[in-house]
């Protein structure tokens, strides 16, 4: 699965920062993060989870508004200390400081625990939760 960011660029230029002080909140302890950020702007990078949170709470807005699932795609919802993922009868949460997840199948009544690294790209992330998805049915 692949989720497209929104117009970055535009949302970085509405944020009253510059693309170094993003890049540098986004990139830390990265020696080039200027660089990765436009990686991330031109498709050939993504961001993970804790770059998104930080994102999101720069700019103001909501991970819905960063990220454009599609319709068969997780919708996202950042709540305090955790992102919610919904889609067709599942809901997963991750604790995005430790990597703490857990998938539910509403359908069913079951889930699952696991742990993720937190610095997993969202892209892979959303996969392994489709493989565990499928697990569940």
């Amino acid at each position: 699965m692949y989720i497209k960011m929104k117009q970055l660029k535009g949302i970085i230029r509405d944020m009253n920062m510059s693309h170094e002080e993003v890049a540098r909140a986004l990139f830390q302890g990265n020696k080039y993060p200027t660089l990765a950020l436009s990686r991330v702007e031109k498709g050939l990078g993504s961001l993970t989870i804790p770059q998104l949170v930080e994102l999101s709470n720069l700019s103001g807005l909501t991970l819905d508004q960063i990220v454009q699932p599609s319709k068969a795609d997780w919708s996202a919802k950042l709540e305090r200390g955790s992102i919610t993922l919904e889609q067709g009868g599942f809901i997963v949460k991750i604790n995005y400081s430790s990597g703490n997840c857990s998938i539910y199948s509403m359908e069913k009544q079951e889930g699952e625990m696991f742990k993720i690294d937190p610095e997993l790209p969202l892209t892979e992330f959303i996969n392994q939760i489709n493989i565990r998805k499928w697990k569940l049915n």
